[in-house]
């Protein structure tokens, strides 16, 4: 699993808000639920989100993907455990 498809994983989790470059409200929502609940999930968005911007900028090397993908799922098995 590449660090796209963990990010858009954890960003489309239920309860959480997805940032959309179509629709920037998405982003502001994301940073109010950012300062509500700041959970580790949401911080591991934010880093998906900087993942993200250096694939476009074709900056990110797959040692940059491996460490958010393992990060994504371990806050994924972790939140599981949680419910």
């Amino acid at each position: 699993m590449n660090c796209l498809e963990v990010a858009t994983v954890v960003l489309l989790a239920p309860g959480l808000a997805y940032a959309s470059e179509d629709d920037p409200s998405t982003i502001e929502q994301g940073e109010a639920m950012n300062e509500t609940l700041q959970s580790p999930t949401i911080r591991l968005v934010g880093k998906g989100v900087q993942s993200l911007q250096g694939l476009r900028n074709n900056q990110a090397t797959v040692n940059d993907l491996t460490p958010c993908a393992n990060a994504a799922n371990a806050s994924m098995e972790s939140g599981v455990k949680t419910l």
